[in-house]
Order: structure tokens, then C-alpha cells, then sequence
């Protein structure tokens, strides 16, 4: 499978825009499970996300993702200067 740093990039953004005490399932419109599973995995390859674990007593048993430092950064210096800028990290 093919990367795709504007996938990469709307997984960011979705994690950026959420509450991080939550446990939200990432989803993107318009990608399929295998391909944003896959990016999921090279986001957290990089650094740039990481799992969180469900904490005992959680209503949900979905376990979600949270930005890293490095995903900060990384999405900051996206949205400052584009793809091109992004796909050096």
C-alpha cells in the first residue's frame, strides 16, 4: 500500500481536534479501514502518535490515539508550509 501524506495529515488533524481523555475511534471519510489502519501504524512508526491504553473502569473498550510532541510539530510545520515541508519528518 502506497502512503498518503494527505491521509497522514487528516489523521492529525482529526487527533488534534478531539479531547484526548477520550477514547474516539479515528475516522476519516472517504478511506477505507485497511488504509487508515495502515497510516494509523506508520503515524505511530514515525512518532507522531501514540496509543493510548483503555483505562480500568472506561465505558469504552476502544482504545484510541493521542498527538505526540514530534505530531505536533510535525502538523504545525504541515500547516505552515505544505505536504512537501511535512514529508521531511
Amino acid at each position: 500500500m502506497n502512503r498518503d501524506p494527505g491521509l497522514l495529515v487528516d489523521i492529525l488533524e482529526f487527533l488534534e481536534e478531539i479531547d484526548d481523555s477520550r477514547h474516539v475511534p479515528v475516522s476519516i471519510d472517504g478511506h477505507s479501514e485497511d488504509k487508515l489502519e495502515y497510516h494509523l501504524y506508520l503515524c505511530v512508526d514515525a512518532g507522531f502518535i501514540a496509543r493510548q491504553q483503555v483505562p480500568a473502569g472506561a465505558e469504552s473498550s476502544t482504545a484510541g490515539y493521542r498527538l505526540t510532541w514530534k505530531g505536533h510539530v510535525a502538523l504545525a510545520a504541515y500547516q505552515g508550509h505544505g505536504v512537501s515541508e511535512f514529508d521531511q519528518f
